[in-house]
């Protein structure tokens, strides 16, 4: 059962989370597109290059087990 401590030390937690998310500077829509553009490319070109190596080692294996 809940203590009427418990719930106060939560009513105190959520008001500090408030008045630290208030003092964050959040990104701007163009820096947040510029950011989420990056990981995007990012992620696209290490995968490629993950299919290229995997290709080229299936490649050489195959070549060498004939």
């Amino acid at each position: 059962m809940w203590r009427k401590g418990h719930l106060l030390r939560f009513a105190h937690y959520v008001q500090d989370t408030q008045v630290e998310l208030k003092k964050c500077t959040w990104p701007t829509f163009g820096e947040l597109k510029g950011s989420t553009t990056v990981v995007l490319v990012s992620t696209v070109l290490i995968g490629a290059f993950t299919v290229l190596v995997d290709f080229l080692v299936t490649l050489v294996l195959k070549f060498l087990r004939t």
